[in-house]
């Protein structure tokens, strides 16, 4: 290994002489020519079970600035360098460029390996050692995962441009897609156009050109965004922009199942802090507030009491309001909004002065069992009070629509890149720890994951095992709220817990046929199953019983069957598809993943949070009062939502604003 480091150490010294040279040699023409230096930007990590080889991944990383090093003249000055050569600083930046030290594995991006480091810390570090300017001078993704690496890419270009780094743009590469340099039959799928191919594989000469959409919709929205994103919010690079972060209230555990509010936060994160609060768990002793940094840009922040009550429980809420107003007075933040999944942790609004208050009802928790009896009656208030109502599915937005004064139906969505066949990675350990639990288990499997409880049809499900026998039924989740004791045990049929978010893919990957077996009762009125698109995104078939929302928004590309035997036939059919059959079933699928991504749905809320600001400040400016002389008053709910008449608005809501004096 240290030869080899050498080795490529002495090439480098090499070519960074000629570059001198070319360099020095062109300055003699035309003194006013500027040089742009393209390199690498890297992490490298310690493999999970090895913290003690952190300094030999330090090592290597380092690697990254040798070049740049030797052309400004830190190192080897016997090559000329000096700061004069370094202009500006190209950022070449692609998924593979952060790995395990000694093992060489990727830190997976589409597996969201938590490991990996943001860009904008990689561009930070390299600003702050050179003190030059920057430009993204290469970078993309391969196949469905363009549209959401560009998404990631340009958020992070426009965080650290906010806090203040020179940092010029993003060179998208290539433009259209271009073949591997070793293999010229295999073609990337990488550019904004993918070349045509034939049935064969390969594109006819010359290759014609097909837009990748997605890809192309992403570009024209950054290239809006970007070019008038210039105002820092910080001068200094190396500390955190000022921005209004989001104080979230979950029934939900941070850590237990990766689903809609996991995904739109760590998106919304990236450009506004997120402070994750969930229900309290049982300790001896006083009460404390734990902080867990769980991913860039979000912190949970879990209650840890010694009351019996669970969950937002009236008996709780003198203590978490206790341990909430402490948080705040130490470390909260002055600017934030308040994000509420689950109405019953309304009382905690009080210890806040939001700038605007968000309701994302993704389920209809009353109709869940065991919801508590004060749940409607709190959401009934919080609807009223909420700036922004956002609903999980075109079923809930029905039901709420007249409830509050700005709802909005944003249906879960899908995350391509993480499901897509083409980055199920065979050498990583979760296709080896899913190729363990199921490899076994002869063809064909059928498969389910997500949550298992009540919404669940296990009669349907026992039937249908029963009546194909020779199939291998594989169920992945969490139970909940029900006694696995009644869950149907059967030699072909098997039950295998809670699997990380990461090892989704690699499971389904070994699956013939993604089942929705949901039962069609009050439990399951709303639901909007976010599996759906997640299946197709696996381009597998999938059978579901009618839930309305499954039909409505995907009965195009999924298979509907009310009864056992209806459900069991329709499993026959998809596992019998013709080429052709399913060539059609993958455009379908396809189709209805296009509509939607969590980078688009993000995008719709920050739209919808900038325009309930804008709308606060305006009405500020009418009355010309100071921000931080505004008071909220909960017996004006919904008092920033929109109206069709702002000066009515600013005299009906005059009574908001007290003087700070008087507070």
């Amino acid at each position: 290994m240290a030869s080899s480091a050498r080795s490529g150490y002495a090439i480098k010294c090499r070519l960074v002489e000629a570059s001198l040279a070319a360099m020095k040699a062109m300055r003699q023409v035309d003194p006013r020519v500027r040089f742009l230096q393209i390199e690498p930007v890297v992490h490298v990590a310690p493999p999970a079970d090895r913290p003690d080889l952190q300094p030999l991944a330090d090592e290597v990383a380092g690697y990254q600035w040798q070049v740049w090093d030797m052309l400004a003249g830190r190192s080897e000055p016997q090559l000329g360098g000096g700061p004069q050569w370094l202009d500006v600083l190209g950022i070449n930046y692609y998924h593979s460029g952060q790995w395990e030290v000694m093992t060489e594995r990727r830190l997976y991006w589409h597996l969201k390996d938590p490991r990996r480091k943001p860009l904008g810390d990689l561009l930070t570090a390299a600003w702050q050692r050179y003190d030059r300017p920057l430009l993204i001078a290469e970078t993309s993704h391969v196949g469905v995962g363009r549209a959401e690496w560009l998404e990631e890419v340009a958020a992070e270009v426009e965080r650290v441009r906010r806090q203040g780094l020179p940092l010029a743009g993003i060179c998208l590469y290539p433009v259209v897609d271009r073949p591997d340099w070793d293999n010229l039959d295999h073609w990337h799928r990488s550019g904004l156009w993918d070349a045509a191919a034939t049935e064969h594989g390969k594109p006819p000469g010359p290759p014609g050109r097909v837009l990748c959409r997605p890809y192309a919709r992403a570009l024209q929205q950054w290239q809006r965004r970007l070019p008038h994103d210039l105002t820092p919010d910080s001068t200094d690079p190396g500390k955190p922009a000022m921005s209004t972060s989001l104080i979230v209230f979950s029934h939900l555990r941070w850590d237990f199942v990766f689903q809609r509010p996991q995904h739109l936060l760590t998106r919304l994160g990236r450009q506004h802090p997120v402070y994750f609060f969930e229900e309290p768990v049982h300790c001896e002793g006083d009460a404390w507030l734990e902080q867990l940094p769980v991913c860039d840009g979000i912190t949970v922040l879990r209650p840890h009491t010694p009351l019996a009550g669970g969950g937002f429980d009236d008996a709780q809420m003198p203590v978490l309001r206790r341990l909430l107003d402490q948080w705040l007075v130490d470390e909260g933040p002055a600017e934030h909004l308040a994000w509420f999944y689950t109405p019953m942790a309304l009382p905690l609004l009080d210890a806040l002065d939001p700038q605007a208050v968000i309701y994302d009802c993704m389920d209809e928790l009353a109709a869940f069992k065991h919801a508590p009896k004060a749940l409607r009656q709190r959401e009934a208030a919080l609807l009223k009070r909420a700036d922004i109502v956002l609903t999980g599915g075109p079923s809930l937005y029905e039901a709420k629509r007249d409830l509050g004064r700005n709802v909005h139906c944003l249906p879960s969505s899908v995350d391509v890149a993480h499901y897509a066949p083409e980055h199920v990675t065979r050498d990583c350990e979760h296709y080896l720890a899913a190729e363990k639990l199921q490899s076994h288990l002869l063809a064909p499997r059928l498969g389910f994951f997500g949550v298992i409880d009540e919404r669940l049809d296990l009669a349907l499900l026992a039937q249908v095992v029963d009546a194909r026998p020779q199939w291998q039924f594989v169920m992945v989740g969490p139970v909940v709220k029900i006694d696995p004791e009644q869950l149907p045990q059967r030699p072909n049929l098997h039950w295998l817990g809670q699997q990380s978010y990461q090892r989704l893919p690699a499971l389904v990957a070994g699956w013939d046929v993604c089942l929705l077996p949901f039962a069609l009762n009050e439990h399951t009125r709303y639901i909007s199953p976010t599996k759906t698109l997640e299946y197709l995104a696996a381009e597998k078939p999938v059978v579901s019983t009618p839930v309305k929302d499954v039909v409505t928004l995907y009965g195009e590309a999924v298979r509907i069957a009310g009864t056992a035997e209806d459900f069991a036939a329709a499993c026959d059919a998809a596992l019998a598809e013709t080429p052709e059959q399913r060539q059609a079933r993958l455009r379908q699928g396809a189709a209805c993943v296009a509509r939607h991504s969590w980078d688009a749905a993000s995008r719709k809320v920050m739209s919808l949070i900038d325009e309930v600001l804008a709308q606060r400040a305006a009405l500020l400016s009418e009355l010309d009062v100071p921000d931080d002389e505004v008071m909220a008053v909960d017996t004006l709910p919904g008092a920033l939502a929109p109206v069709a008449d702002p000066l009515a608005a600013a005299r009906l809501q005059a009574v908001l604003i007290a003087p700070a004096a008087a507070r």
